[in-house]
């Protein structure tokens, strides 16, 4: 059966633009195909069939009627599979890039890249409490490479969640997650746009492939998205799971499709310096913006959540065409809600691309008359005016694991504490007081 690398290289502004494809032909020979896409006459492919010969390859090729095309199974066994007999405390079966791959196909520092794939979740699928990979960017060589620097990882709650994973250096913390529930039993199509360096930019976007509608978008144009000394950065895809809490697993079979690498060379067509929101009098969110050069800017809508996930369109501010000069903007939002109010830009091209912002967040506060938190949200110290000294305040996650607690309360240091809510928690006469926090 015939096996394709399918190169489409297209010039724009005398740049090039290479993309690579990988979809499934029809059973037989898949691990060759895989090969020849990603790394011709190596082995990008990590599976458990040393351990596991009975069964015999971990990947193979299915039709689905669904997307009307052959699809590629990615299987996992809980009794039987483990890490390429190497790790026995979890599994894996997953295709990558690594060093034998082609230049073109890792992820290197000031390079700005485009991954698309597809993927199906079964209807009864199960994760971990730990961790369910089913797509990472890894970094490779230099003294930060443990954690991939980003994960999108299922895992098992109340309820189940699919989650954003990013690490910085070597710790890992979640930006963003969601209920799993609408991921299940659906065909999905994954958007990831990456700039590599170390001021980055990261975005992705998960749509349901049968109405395009979006189940889970994620942007930041302010991120660490490089490694101390690494040589490249990356992709993988398939199934990467822990077996520590293995009575929560049963054997999977998860559907991927279509993948795509294009490096894209051209730059954003607006630079954007800075994106900040700031409450003023606890009544309205001030916005301010700054871009170095904006080229073919047709404006900026302005969009607002109060989840971080479902966001609603407040304004358009139109933008300068074409500048290479700095230009600063401001818009004021007069009617955000009691908790938080997330922010972000869209930027819209003439030829309406979209480039998204980072997220800014306002807290807006229940009026108090005993006690007050400022600043909120913060990245570092916190006030706490109208309390005794001699009050405990203890500050929890959303799973309720105390993160820090202080008896000497006038403030408190969060920057140590990981990007996201906290509770305060805390009694006065007798009165139990619960106050968000978020932690920039």
């Amino acid at each position: 059966m015939a096996r394709y690398l399918t190169f489409l290289f297209v010039a724009i502004f005398c740049n090039l633009n290479a993309q690579v494809t990988l979809s499934a032909d029809g059973p037989g020979d898949t691990y060759d195909l895989i090969t020849s896409v990603l790394a011709p006459g190596a082995n990008p492919i990590e599976v458990p069939d040393c351990n596991h010969t009975d069964f015999g390859e971990h990947i193979d090729e299915v039709f689905d009627a669904e997307l009307n095309a052959n699809v590629f199974r990615f299987f996992m066994h809980v009794d039987h599979d483990d890490d390429r007999c190497i790790v026995f405390d979890r599994q894996r079966a997953e295709i990558k890039t690594y060093d034998q791959s082609p230049d073109h196909l890792k992820g290197v520092e000031d390079e700005v890249v485009e991954y698309k794939w597809k993927f199906k979740l079964d209807a009864g699928f199960q994760s971990s409490p730990k961790f369910t990979h089913i797509h990472q960017l890894k970094a490779v060589g230099g003294p930060e490479s443990s954690q991939p620097v980003i994960a999108l990882t299922t895992r098992k709650g109340s309820p189940d969640e699919l989650e954003l994973r990013y690490a910085e250096s070597t710790s890992a913390v979640t930006l963003i997650e969601t209920d799993l529930a609408p991921f299940l039993g659906v065909w999905c199509e994954a958007t990831e746009n990456v700039t590599y360096g170390e001021n980055g930019s990261y975005a992705i976007t998960i749509k349901k492939v049968a109405d395009q509608s979006t189940l889970l978008t994620y942007s930041d144009n302010d991120i660490r998205m490089w490694r101390t000394d690494a040589e490249f950065v990356r992709p993988k895809w398939g199934i990467y799971r822990s077996l520590l809490f293995e009575e929560d697993l049963r054997d999977e079979e998860v559907l991927f499709n279509d993948f795509s690498i294009e490096e894209i060379e051209e730059p954003l067509p607006v630079e954007l310096i800075s994106f900040s929101a700031r409450l003023v009098d606890n009544k309205k969110a001030v916005l301010d913006w700054q871009t170095a050069s904006e080229d073919n800017n047709k404006g900026f809508e302005i969009e607002r959540s109060n989840d971080g996930q479902k966001w609603e369109l407040l304004d358009f501010v139109n933008g300068q065409g074409s500048s290479n000069t700095k230009n600063d903007y401001q818009y004021i939002d007069k009617t955000m809600a009691i908790g938080p109010n997330y922010y972000r830009l869209k930027q819209i091209d003439f030829d309406e691309s979209v480039e998204y912002s980072k997220t800014a967040v306002v807290l807006v506060e229940e009026p108090n008359d005993k006690f007050h938190i400022f600043p909120n949200p913060s990245s570092g110290m916190v006030h706490l005016k109208g309390l005794r000294q001699d009050v405990l305040v203890k500050v929890y996650d959303k799973t309720g694991f105390i993160m820090e607690a202080q008896s000497e309360n006038t403030e408190l240091d969060l920057r140590k504490l990981p990007t996201g809510s906290y509770f305060l928690s805390f009694y006065v006469d007798q009165e139990h007081i619960t106050q968000r926090l978020i932690k920039l």
